[in-house]
């Protein structure tokens, strides 16, 4: 039997795997909470007596959880929020909304009190939702912008340059009034990289696209995941309470997409209007889906009918509708234990309280019903911003694609990504796993690749690295059984509610790393989860 070597490409693809691992394990040690050596390693407080702790968490909203082990009764407070204290060993959790880089935690002595073994971590999760990142007074300035647009784009449709030159103004308008530095960056680099498409494209000159490429990526880099260095610059520059980008993710993948059908000397006869317009297009400003260029166009609907107007608002109010009573009203209610608490959940409070106070000893139930919940909140939020976003595009007269096919009925988790986020997922197997493919000569490394390349798109952690390496493994043992194992057509129907059973299953575990971004409480409801699925089949 002969044994295939690994070339080059795959060794290289590996090391850098094996890189990005190590990078970003070192960044995920990093302390994010600071408390002092004094605290840390014990206290003793008579009764009556307060002790004022400040703690440095840098600037965030987290949730803090609190460990300590004490002989006496305490009373913890941190700004307005008081918990009492009066077990041996007990762990509070504390929502402070903190603003700035310090607060203050108090701890007072009901009794004579020695306080030791005193643990405090951030515990960093998803806070916001796809359509929660601005405002109230930013979606007033939306609506407005929006309304405007749309009035222009109406009446001057025919006249193509004038309408895109005027929403153009507004949506760079809008973007300077959300981040003025971002505006200014994006725009120039708009201009120089649409400079260098023939550059880029007429030589085939792999050098200059690789600088191209990589310049786009440290863009991203830094306006997206750089928050340490450049949040104080957009925290309140001038009084104006900035936001940090929107949607830059977005932008970023719209240019990469452009500068690479420019190498393959695709798309060199738009202006640079057009391409502006494409990039800054309101439609999917904020969150996709992701065009490419060339279909954007090609899409355009030369003549707003009353049809379009209709489908659009219809698409519109769907979407909203999704999003404010199914999404937000009840699925996240539920994730918080606002609806159903005593039949979903195996004590009452804030269900991510429970998962948090003690991964270790977290019901595996919990952690299911909260996975599953947050998987479907998850679909119907997105995909109520896709709805939204299609027929808002439809009323300026461009038909873009559909972003969701109901990845829920998926019968495998291979199957389940050709469904998901499908402008997303399509992009990155065209563009990294074919690719791949090619160089490595390996079935499953472009797998791992890709997964990984999404991964890393949505933020640069370990939770978002787990979370691909768990995907990615789902589409290899999908493959490897695929191979092996051929039922019939008749089989398949039988066993298609169980497929999608477990193809659902195995996507909500993936979801802990989403909503969890503090790695050590991630990786052991992850651990959880597999110990309780295993051990709920061998007792069946």
């Amino acid at each position: 039997m002969r044994i295939r070597t690994p070339n080059r490409f795959s060794l290289i693809v590996v090391l850098v795997i094996a890189i990005c691992f190590a990078a970003i394990t070192a960044k995920e040690n990093n302390k994010n909470a600071l408390i002092s050596q004094h605290l840390e390693n014990g206290l003793y407080l008579e009764e009556g007596t307060t002790y004022t702790e400040p703690v440095f968490v840098g600037p965030l909203s987290p949730k803090i959880r609190v460990k300590l082990n004490s002989t006496g009764s305490l009373i913890l407070q941190a700004g307005n929020i008081q918990q009492p204290c009066k077990t041996a060993s007990c762990t509070l959790i504390f929502d402070p909304h903190v603003e700035t880089d310090n607060f203050n935690l108090s701890i007072t002595a009901l009794s004579d009190a020695h306080i030791s073994n005193t643990e405090l971590d951030v515990i960093k999760y998803q806070q916001n939702t796809t359509l929660n990142k601005l405002s109230p007074d930013d979606w007033k300035l939306v609506a407005i912008i929006l309304f405007v647009a749309l009035l222009l784009n109406g009446a001057l449709h025919k006249k193509h340059d004038l309408t895109q030159w005027l929403i153009i103004s507004l949506v760079a308008t809008f973007v300077a009034y959300n981040d003025a530095l971002f505006a200014v960056a994006l725009l120039c680099y708009l201009a120089i990289t649409y400079a260098l498409r023939k550059m880029v494209s007429t030589a085939r000159n792999r050098n200059l696209l690789s600088l191209v490429l990589l310049t786009t990526i440290f863009f991203l880099l830094l306006f997206k995941y750089n928050k340490d260095g450049i949040e104080k610059i957009f925290a309140n520059p001038g009084g104006f309470d900035l936001l940090m980008p929107i949607g830059v993710s977005y932008f970023v993948i719209r240019i990469l997409d452009t500068q690479l059908k420019w190498y393959r000397q695709e798309a060199l006869d738009f202006s640079f209007r057009e391409y502006l317009f494409f990039i800054l297009f309101p439609g999917t400003l904020i969150a996709g889906p992701i065009e490419d260029i060339k279909h954007f166009y090609t899409n355009r609907v030369e003549q707003l009918k009353v049809d379009d107007i209709s489908y659009g608002l219809s698409r519109i109010l769907i979407g909203v509708f999704k999003k404010i009573v199914i999404a937000d009203g009840f699925l996240y209610g539920m994730m918080q234990g606002k609806h159903f608490s005593e039949a979903l959940w195996s004590s009452s409070g804030n269900p991510v309280n429970l998962l948090v106070a003690d991964p270790a000893v977290a019901s595996g139930a919990d952690i299911f019903t909260f996975s599953l919940l947050g998987l479907l909140f998850a679909y119907i939020d997105f995909s109520a911003y896709s709805d939204i976003a299609i027929g808002l595009s439809r009323m300026f007269g461009y038909r873009i694609r559909e972003n969701f096919n109901f990845p829920i009925f998926a019968v495998n988790i291979r199957e389940y990504w050709k469904r998901w986020h499908m402008s997303l997922s399509d992009w990155s197997f065209r563009n990294v796993y074919f690719p791949a493919l090619i160089k490595t000569q390996n079935s499953y490394l472009p797998l791992y690749v890709t997964m990984l390349s999404i991964g890393f798109w949505h933020a640069f952690n370990l939770s978002w690295f787990s979370w691909a390496i768990h995907h990615a493994t789902g589409m290899v043992a999908v493959d490897i059984a695929n191979r092996h194992w051929k039922p019939g057509s008749r089989l398949k129907r039988m066993l298609a509610p169980v497929r999608v059973s477990a193809t659902v299953l195995y996507a909500t575990m993936g979801f802990i790393f989403v909503f969890f971004s503090d790695y050590s409480i991630a990786i052991t409801l992850y651990k959880n989860y597999w110990e309780w699925i295993f051990s709920w089949a061998a007792s069946s």
